[in-house]
């Protein structure tokens, strides 16, 4: 039953009936805060429904209408109601396990360094009151144990739970959301059971920054929310002008079906009623005007009179003609936005209509979609929200990906640029993807404060040396590999390719590592790695005198050339490694090569040529064909060397550790 008339041309819902070719494709436009939304987008549709980007994008294709206006803002209602009721339960368990974890460690510590103190002691002699420390130190680690044991079995719970309810309400959607956007007409009055039923126990958390959204304040049921919410992203005005006079969804109905009994449509008394209020006419007046407007009997006259006239005009002055914030998108849709009131970025022209906004941007999407779903492209790490940016929908979601799977495995000794670049590495090595590596960003913020400040926006861009050095899969294979520089209580690692991406020189960091293996202090035997960090810091000293930062101003095939280049240097230090290895015998190594680690780190030269010269002279007999090449390699790349000699050096030393 069609319970709502169509309101003239101006506001008959517009089925909008497109060619294959005109179909939306889901894609960045090229500004990172719209694109922000976009992947924020596709991940509450993965979250909520499980669809990854390549079936999310097969379905808007598909339909995008059902896709934007249906399944978009119930997966949205769904995410704030029951996924993040989850989350909140799911952080108080963790919480509580990381106490408990972190008090049994603190019992066992304490258990161990009791029994060390006893451990000359005969078992015999061990006194009573000893004994029942230790097992009442034991009873506390096992107390301990269990209720570790309860919070994993809860947050298994709450995981089972949630995935069920995604389950139930994913078929229900799918058996559904034809049905009730058919209805959309008739402000789906006649599917109101069904979107009732789909989310039970429906409750908004208010997300931070989203206090003053009428989806949020006051508090509504599914039904209204639903409305609210499709409404918006139609741009159907005049449905959130009802809405927002009436208030909730007992009075909505109740006017709608007012509306019906006396057959009249309801936006033509609403328009009647604010022209009128416009004009500053009396209420009798109004009454009167609308009673033989639409020939209204005294007891329809007296219900207009005594409750509705009521309620719009409480509500005229707040709403006026415009809907402020759902015509022209400000902070109160998304804490970013333009803030005309309260904050610092007051704008000095006229903020942009939803129209203006997505003409300019060449959208095809609703730009409300992209509004709501913003905050869902950050995840939180370290007590910040965290986005990885590259102008490129399937990487940015790729890697936004590997960032989070990374972050919930990540140890001690992982940052996040670590996690950032190895979810980049991965992404090269995996998909052997060809991207810009000079285009990337790093978007961060803490929280959303009165400033409406993003904490950070870090660009991880790198110079095209760099870029065209990674892109190389042997030498990125290389120094993708962590090496210890220092040990025992104050043991250290560093990840060679970070500090190769920073503009660190690699030098320094190898010679650390080399010291270890002279002195037996690491039982890392790794070759590959060092003279690759090696080769790749050669070449980078022979071509900047800056040692500092990296020179960028190189020709094009000079740079097409670089990968070349440190592969042929890496071949050369690998030889020399290997021959060193060959000549020289264990037992006269232990005489000069901790002579030679000390030239290096000096920086002597000639010192460095007299000791190696001298060893091989002894010898020459053992492989004369060997200690030639050993000499030729000496000649060009030491003596004839003053800019990165040392890397050289240091590389025949790496084959005698």
């Amino acid at each position: 039953m069609n319970m709502v008339e169509n309101h003239g041309n101006s506001l008959e819902e517009e089925i909008i009936r497109v060619n294959d070719a005109d179909v939306p494709e889901l894609q960045f436009t090229g500004n990172w805060f719209t694109d922000t939304g976009i992947l924020g987008f596709t991940n509450l549709m993965e979250e909520v429904y499980g669809w990854n980007l390549e079936e999310l994008m097969s379905r808007v294709k598909g339909n995008h209408e059902s896709i934007y206006y249906g399944y978009f803002p119930f997966a949205y209602l769904f995410y704030h109601s029951k996924i993040r009721t989850n989350f909140k339960e799911m952080r108080d368990v963790r919480y509580n396990r990381r106490n408990f974890i972190e008090k049994k460690k603190e019992k066992q510590n304490e258990l161990s360094t009791f029994l060390e103190s006893k451990k000359n002691i005969n078992s015999h002699k061990i006194l009573k009151q000893d004994l029942n420390k230790i097992e009442g130190l034991k009873k506390k680690i096992l107390e301990f144990e269990g209720k570790i044991e309860e919070a994993n079995s809860k947050i298994n719970e709450l995981n089972i739970n949630l995935n069920n309810e995604k389950q139930i309400f994913s078929a229900q959607i799918e058996s559904d959301i034809d049905e009730i956007l058919s209805d959309s007409e008739n402000m789906f009055i006649n599917v109101k059971d069904k979107i009732d039923g789909i989310i039970l126990g429906f409750d908004l958390n208010t997300p931070q920054g989203f206090r003053n959204f009428f989806l949020y304040n006051p508090k509504k049921e599914i039904f209204l929310s639903f409305l609210y919410l499709h409404s918006l992203l139609r741009k159907k005005f005049y449905k959130i002008k009802l809405i927002k006079y009436l208030k909730n969804q007992e009075s909505l109905l109740e006017f709608i079906n007012f509306c019906q009994d006396i057959s009249v449509n309801y936006m033509d008394l609403i328009d009647t009623i604010e022209k009128m209020l416009y004009l500053n006419k009396k209420k009798s007046n109004i009454i009167d005007s609308c009673g033989e407007k639409f020939c209204l009997d005294d007891k329809s006259k007296e219900s207009l009179n005594k409750k509705w006239y009521t309620k719009i005009q409480k509500e005229y002055g707040k709403i006026g003609e415009s809907l402020s914030y759902e015509v022209s998108p400000d902070f109160t849709a998304n804490p970013f936005l333009y803030s005309p009131t309260e904050f610092s970025n007051i704008g000095y022209t006229k903020p942009l209509t939803l129209d203006e906004i997505e003409s300019g941007l060449n959208l095809k999407l609703p730009i409300y979609l992209l509004l709501l779903s913003f905050g869902n492209a950050f995840q939180f790490f370290a007590r910040r929200n965290i986005l990885f940016y590259t102008n490129n929908l399937k990487l940015s979601y790729s890697i936004n990906k590997g960032i989070r799977t990374k972050i919930s495995r990540m140890g001690k000794r992982d940052s996040l640029f670590k996690i950032t670049w190895s979810s980049i590495i991965d992404e090269l090595i995996e998909n052997k993807a060809k991207f810009s590596l000079e285009n990337m960003y790093l978007i961060e913020f803490e929280g959303i404060g009165n400033d409406q400040k993003l904490k950070d926006v870090r660009y991880l861009g790198i110079t095209k040396l760099v870029a065209n050095i990674i892109i190389e899969d042997t030498i990125r294979d290389a120094l993708n590999s962590n090496i210890q520089i220092n040990s025992g209580k104050n043991s250290e690692w560093v990840w060679l390719l970070e500090e190769f991406i920073k503009n660190k020189p690699t030098f320094p960091y190898i010679l650390k590592h080399s010291v270890l293996r002279i002195n037996n202090k690491t039982k890392q035997k790794t070759v590959k790695p060092l003279l690759y960090g090696l080769s790749v810091d050669a070449k980078i000293k022979s071509i900047t005198k800056d040692k500092g930062r990296i020179f960028e101003q190189y020709f094009s095939l000079e740079l097409e050339d670089m990968g070349f280049q440190i592969k042929e240097s890496y071949k050369w230090m690998n030889l020399a490694s290997k021959n060193a290895s060959k000549v020289f015998s264990s037992d006269n190594r232990d005489k000069f090569v901790p002579r030679l680690i000390t030239t290096i780190k000096k920086q002597n030269k000639h010192a460095f040529m007299n000791i190696i010269l001298k060893a091989l002279l002894e010898e020459r007999k053992k492989d004369p064909r060997t200690v030639k090449y050993l000499n030729d390699y000496l000649f060009n790349n030491i003596i004839q060397n003053e800019t990165n000699w040392q890397n050289y050096a240091l590389a025949i030393l790496i084959g005698l550790l």
